[in-house]
C-alpha cells in the first residue's frame, strides 16, 4: 500500500511537470520509461521523459520543511487539515506557516482537541503580524510553545503549512539542510545518467511549501553549499495545492531561477487547471 501511494504521488507531480514544459514549449513531452520499477532494478532513475527530441533523466524526492520521523508524518496527516482549515477560513488570503511542537502531542491525548487550540492560538496571534514576521505562542495543553509566521499577506488563495518546530533552528535553515541533502543524495546517479548523454532533471515534492518564491529563494543558499551541476534543471513542485505550482530552480548554468521565467511557470498553472479540469 505504502509503495502504491508513493508511486501515486510521483506519477502526479511528474505529468504536472510534464504537463508545463509541454505548454510552455509547445512539444510533446511524455514518460517513456520507469527504471526504478523495473523488476530487479537497482538504483535506476525515477523516470526517462521524451521532450521533444530530447531523451532527459528524471530523480524524483521529498523536500521536507523540517524533520519529518514516521511518528511525526503519522501525527501530523491527522492534524494538519486540522489546524490548516481554520487557519485558512480566518484568513483566506494570507501564507502561513505553523510550527508545531510534535513530540508534545502524546499518545492518550486527544490530538483533535489540541490541533484546535494551536489553530485558535494563531488566529489570535496573526491578528499582529506582518508578513515575514513570526512570533510563538502558547497553546493550553501543550508545554512547549508553537511558532506562527506571515509568509504573505494579499495572496490569491490562502494556504496554511503544519510542520514541526524545532527550537534552536530557524525553520529556514532546516530547509536548507534538507535541500542539501536532496542534491547530495541524487548527484551521483544523475551524473551517470550525464556521462551516457542524457540531460538530467531533479524533481523536488514540496508537499508542505506554501509559497512559490519561498522555495527559490532557499534554494539560492543550498547551492552556495552543494553542487547543483549534476542537474541540468531542478524544479519544485508545490503539490499541496491543485494543481500544483511548478517552480523552476536551475535551468541550465541559471540558478537560482528568477523573473521572468519564475512568473511564467506559475502563469502556466491556469493552463494545466483547464487542461485537467480542475
Amino acid at each position: 500500500m505504502a509503495r502504491r501511494v508513493a508511486h501515486e504521488r510521483e506519477d502526479r507531480v511528474l505529468s504536472e511537470l510534464c504537463d508545463c514544459l509541454a505548454l510552455r514549449e509547445g512539444v510533446a513531452v511524455t514518460v517513456t520509461d520507469r527504471p526504478d520499477r523495473a523488476p530487479g532494478a537497482n538504483g535506476g532513475c525515477d523516470a526517462i521523459i521524451q521532450r521533444g527530441v530530447s531523451s532527459e533523466a528524471v530523480e524524483i524526492t521529498r523536500l521536507y520543511a523540517a524533520p519529518q520521523h514516521p511518528r511525526t508524518v503519522r501525527l501530523l496527516e491527522q492534524i494538519r487539515p486540522v489546524i490548516a482549515a481554520r487557519v485558512v477560513a480566518a484568513y483566506p488570503s494570507s501564507i502561513v506557516m505553523i510550527g508545531v511542537p510534535a513530540e508534545d502531542f502524546k499518545p492518550g491525548l486527544d490530538w483533535q482537541a489540541l490541533a484546535q487550540s494551536v489553530a485558535d492560538a494563531a488566529i489570535a496571534a496573526l491578528r499582529d503580524l506582518s508578513p515575514r514576521e513570526q512570533l510563538p505562542v502558547t497553546v493550553a495543553g501543550l508545554p512547549t510553545q508553537s511558532l506562527v509566521r506571515v509568509l504573505l499577506q494579499g495572496a490569491p488563495e490562502g494556504f496554511c503549512a503544519v510542520n514541526p518546530v524545532v527550537w534552536g533552528r530557524d525553520p529556514e535553515d532546516l530547509t536548507v539542510d534538507d535541500l542539501c541533502r536532496a542534491l547530495a543524495d541524487k548527484r551521483a546517479s544523475m551524473r551517470c545518467y550525464q556521462q551516457a548523454g542524457l540531460r538530467t532533471i531533479l524533481l523536488l515534492d514540496c508537499e508542505h511549501f506554501p509559497w512559490p518564491p519561498h522555495v527559490s529563494g532557499l534554494f539560492g543558499r543550498a547551492i552556495e553549499l552543494e553542487d547543483p551541476s549534476a542537474f541540468d534543471e531542478v524544479y519544485a513542485v508545490l503539490s499541496a495545492h491543485s494543481p500544483s505550482f511548478v517552480i523552476p530552480l536551475k535551468l541550465g548554468s541559471v540558478a537560482p531561477v528568477g523573473q521572468p521565467e519564475l512568473g511564467d511557470f506559475i502563469g502556466l498553472r491556469a493552463a494545466v487547471a483547464r487542461l485537467h479540469q480542475y
